[in-house]
């Protein structure tokens, strides 16, 4: 899998080379085409930081990362800081905030420029409702034990999360963590890894290129885990059943009970699989 990854990284290199030589050739002969397509040394202000009631939270943008903490108040704040040129609107509509962020720029690739864009939202500590995140280049974090509905979809950007209860967590590229507890959750990445510390309830977890790690299972419906390359290992499973099937790669499963009424599958086309 190491090697799968490296090879996968030089690729990627010599594309980002190759598109920045293309911007540096063109944009000596077109200055004024590179200026209106990209942002160079942006310089990261304070958009917008309001308070709002408290309600089931929306957002969507293109290149920031989101960002979710409690505080001390009964109200949701929204604290948004990035290029002064970026399009902002905060707005609640039909029981709903929602959270807008747009870049102006055609092609948002910032360079020469080491603060990262930052959606910082601050819910109440007993916030428990649902929350949709669409990122097209941002990660998403929630470090804190939370019990609301998460629907997370980042094209390029990671997923950090404490716990994610009847959630679905989708990376197109990138990492997706889930450091406490995933119970009744989705989590897909196309190239990505998956790190899950406890699975409680049901799980339906899938990668295209990556590796699957679990603590814990403590599965009472029936769940699987999914890879077309990548390594799926599982520390420690309740007492069910697992069928394990690897087309190229080693199978090492413990502990399967044939007579369980929950079925664990568990499936990857090149990769091993160690359970137990």
């Amino acid at each position: 899998m190491k090697k799968i990854s490296a090879i996968i990284l030089i690729v990627l290199m010599v594309l980002v080379m190759a598109l920045l030589s293309t911007i540096l050739v063109v944009g000596l002969t077109n200055k004024a085409w590179l200026a209106d397509h990209f942002i160079f040394n942006a310089k990261k202000i304070e958009l917008y930081n309001e308070d709002h009631n408290v309600l089931p939270i929306s957002i969507e943008t293109d290149s920031y990362d989101v960002i979710f903490k409690y505080h001390d108040s009964d109200k949701i704040n929204v604290e948004i800081n990035g290029n002064e040129e970026d399009i902002v609107d905060v707005y609640e509509k039909d029981d709903t905030l929602y959270v807008e962020v747009k870049n102006k720029k055609k092609f948002n690739i910032v360079l020469f420029s080491l603060v990262s864009n930052k959606i910082t939202i601050r819910v109440p500590k007993n916030y428990e409702l649902p929350i949709d995140a669409t990122i097209r280049s941002g990660d998403f974090k929630f470090n804190d034990a939370n019990k609301s509905k998460l629907n997370v979809k980042a094209t390029t950007g990671d997923i950090y999360v404490h716990d994610a209860y009847d959630s679905i967590l989708v990376s197109t590229t990138g990492d997706i963590t889930v450091s406490d507890t995933l119970s009744n959750g989705t989590a897909f990445c196309t190239t990505g890894d998956i790190k899950v510390n406890t699975v409680i309830n049901s799980m339906k977890i899938r990668t295209t290129t990556g590796d699957v790690s679990i603590k814990d299972v403590a599965i009472n419906s029936d769940s699987s885990i999914n890879c077309t390359t990548g390594d799926i290992k599982i520390n420690r499973t309740n007492d069910v059943y697992i069928e394990g099937n690897a087309t190229t790669g080693d199978v090492k499963i413990n502990g399967s009970n044939r007579h369980s009424d929950t079925a664990l599958t568990i499936k990857t086309t090149t990769g091993d699989i160690k359970v137990n």
